[in-house]
């Protein structure tokens, strides 16, 4: 079963997105993502955004890019920032059942897994507001992926920031790679340095990198 919601399509693309130049600056970055991941322009089939720290603007550029991507491919956007989750409001789909259910319950994936207005992009909230199980395993995140891939053409993860919660490396290793968010006026330099060394520690391929927020 996949739920619905009653908000409408712009209501939800207009929460998100609020600048004209944005829809191409996304859809830039997702085939340079999709680049380096391979030569096809679908080559890129899991991605995870994350960042140092809270509050660089993570969710935000995650929506922006499912919804760039959704213009083309059957999208699923995944909250997995559970202490500080955005999506469910962002997009006016339920808040639960969501991943913490997806993982934790008698639920399977798919009934997790809401609807957007928008076309072709779907919501997996992240479910009750809870730390994840530290015993989850690299198994059973590796099941909800490939379980979400034979739906979706892509599969992209709103990640909680490396340096504050270990669920990021918990999460990010099962995906292709992430894109690593940077925000110009609050980064830094060792916070970064760590997110990233901690991040390559676990295995996680770092596709690439944003600076937000730069007025510069």
């Amino acid at each position: 079963m996949i739920h619905r919601t009653t908000t409408s399509a712009s209501e939800a693309a207009s929460a998100v997105a609020r600048n004209d130049e944005l829809p191409a600056y996304y859809a830039t970055l997702l085939r340079r993502l999709s680049s380096a991941c391979g030569e096809s322009s679908s080559a890129l089939r899991t991605l995870g955004v994350t960042s140092a720290t809270s509050g660089e603007g993570v969710s935000t550029i995650a929506a922006n890019l499912a919804m760039s991507a959704a213009e083309r491919r059957r999208v699923v956007l995944v909250d997995a920032n559970t202490m500080n989750p955005s999506q469910a409001h962002l997009f006016g789909v339920a808040r639960s059942p969501g991943l913490q259910e997806a993982f934790h319950s008698s639920l399977a994936t798919h009934d997790c897994v809401q609807e957007t207005p928008l076309k072709n992009l779907w919501v997996l909230p992240a479910g009750r507001a809870q730390r994840f199980n530290p015993h989850l395993d690299r198994q059973e995140v590796e099941r909800l992926v490939e379980s979400l891939q034979e739906r979706f053409d892509l599969v992209i993860f709103d990640l909680p920031p490396a340096e504050e919660f270990s669920s990021c490396l918990m999460l990010a290793p099962a995906l292709q790679g992430v894109l690593f968010v940077v925000e110009a006026a609050r980064a830094r330099t060792d916070v970064v340095v760590q997110a990233k060394r901690r991040l390559d520690e676990s295995q996680t391929t770092v596709l690439g990198a944003v600076l937000n927020k730069n007025d510069a």
